[in-house]
């Protein structure tokens, strides 16, 4: 998720992620599927994210292989920052969600 704010949206979509790896775990017990939330590098911001991740998680996905990771990364300035701090998430993802990206 972009632009995560306190994780509602994330955490949502973690949910059904952790339902369908729990689902697909009759087929593939090595099935795991991750979510990255993110916001601005801000402490007050990230810290609120992940006190709410943690606090959530083990409603999220019990019993799952589910992986929550928060991280930052300022859309604004990916082009400029890669490399240096923008932490933006690399890899191939099924599903972007975006919240409050204007």
């Amino acid at each position: 998720e972009l632009g995560s704010g306190l994780g509602l949206s994330g955490m949502a979509a973690a949910a059904a992620a952790a339902a369908a790896t729990l689902h697909a775990r009759d087929v593939d017990d090595e099935r795991t599927s991750r979510v990255i939330l993110t916001d601005l590098d801000d402490n007050n911001i990230l810290s609120l994210l992940s006190k709410n991740v943690e606090s959530n998680l083990s409603e999220i996905g019990e019993g799952s292989n589910l992986s929550v990771i928060v991280q930052s990364c300022d859309w604004f300035n990916v082009a400029s920052s890669r490399g240096n701090s923008c932490r933006c998430p690399k890899g191939t993802f099924n599903l972007i969600i975006g919240s409050a990206l204007i």
